[in-house]
């Protein structure tokens, strides 16, 4: 698993290397104090999880790291101190969890290495073909009830330039061009999943 590490302290990187090194075949394909600095290190080999330090980021580092989910294939583990809320990420592990916990999290959050078919593309996952974490369902869900970016993040407590990355993120990957299209697409995704009695 390609893992980045993103944290402003070099003795956080260097520590979660070791940690991941040690216990699993991950390789570290970029370490730095950015998002930015982290995802722009791995043009050719991009990381399939990212690891985010949330305590010394700041807001700019979280907006940067939503925004840029949108458009790379990557799950991101947030470390933050216990009960603290991180808008629109993947997964939170806290200081006082283990190295095999945080381990867990990025098998679960990592992007699967798919299979090139040919010049047009990659194989699709049939099982989840939108792949939509929770906290983007829930976006999708705002969008398609007609929420304006304003009122969702009013409702929610985020940034409203959080919601719109978050928005941007969501019509990328249930593949729309408007709301009017998540819409149809969230209705889509609720019919298939209840079940035919």
């Amino acid at each position: 698993m390609r893992v980045a590490i993103c944290s402003r302290s070099r003795l956080f990187r260097e520590g979660i290397r070791c940690i991941l090194t040690t216990r699993d075949n991950c390789e570290i394909v970029a370490a730095a104090a950015s998002p930015k600095e982290c995802l722009a290190a791995t043009p050719h080999n991009p990381p399939q999880a990212v690891v985010f330090d949330f305590g010394r980021a700041d807001d700019k580092d979280l907006e940067y790291l939503i925004g840029a989910q949108v458009y790379g294939k990557f799950g991101v583990v947030v470390i933050a101190e216990a009960g603290a809320e991180v808008p629109g990420l993947d997964k939170l592990v806290t200081h006082d969890d283990s190295g095999f916990e945080l381990l867990a999290m990025l098998r679960e959050v990592a992007a699967p290495d798919p299979a090139p078919v040919g010049r047009r593309g990659r194989k699709r996952d049939l099982s989840n073909p939108f792949a939509l974490t929770a906290r983007e369902f829930e976006m999708a869900t705002m969008i398609s009830r007609g929420l304006s970016n304003r009122a969702i993040a009013e409702a929610s407590g985020l940034k409203e330039q959080t919601v719109k990355n978050m928005v941007s993120r969501v019509l990328h990957k249930l593949r729309c061009d408007n709301r009017v299209q998540v819409a149809l697409r969230v209705s889509q995704i609720a019919q298939e999943a209840t079940p035919i009695a």
